[in-house]
């Protein structure tokens, strides 16, 4: 699922993924470029929809803009 995000699948949610490469360390999609964020798929895909993830739960240079 995170591999075919999209950032036009994200407007509603108000976020964007867009200059963020996201590294599934669980499961190992990664999408995008950009600045790293690591994390579990499931911390990652609801960070990008809104919702609120632990902050140690994401790590990388582009972490700080989905906690």
């Amino acid at each position: 699922m995170l591999a075919s995000m999209r950032p036009e699948h994200l407007r509603s949610f108000g976020t964007t993924i867009d200059g963020l490469r996201l590294v599934a360390t669980d499961t190992g999609p990664v999408r995008g470029d950009g600045a790293e964020v690591r994390g579990r798929a499931a911390y990652l895909l609801a960070a990008v929809c809104g919702r609120r993830v632990p902050g140690e739960a994401l790590t990388g240079p582009g972490a700080a803009r989905l906690v």
